[in-house]
């Protein structure tokens, strides 16, 4: 960061020695990607849905009655 700046200690961010200590303690600020699921799961998962469910139920009874 350029000194000509002269920002308060508080917006100047971690130090580097600071930065490799806290990677040692808690590691890298990595995403964990997860496997995508099967198209029948993901299917059967959105189906399970209650607010789904109470739609299909309340349009099936819709219709029952006109």
């Amino acid at each position: 960061m350029p000194q000509s700046l002269n920002l308060p200690d508080h917006l100047k961010g971690l130090r580097t020695e600071d930065v490799t200590a806290l990677r040692e303690k808690y590691g890298w600020n990595d995403q964990v990607v997860q496997k995508r699921g099967a198209l029948l799961e993901i299917l059967w998962d959105v189906l399970r849905e209650p607010m789904l469910l109470l739609l299909i139920a309340v349009s099936v009874i819709y219709f029952i009655l006109g």
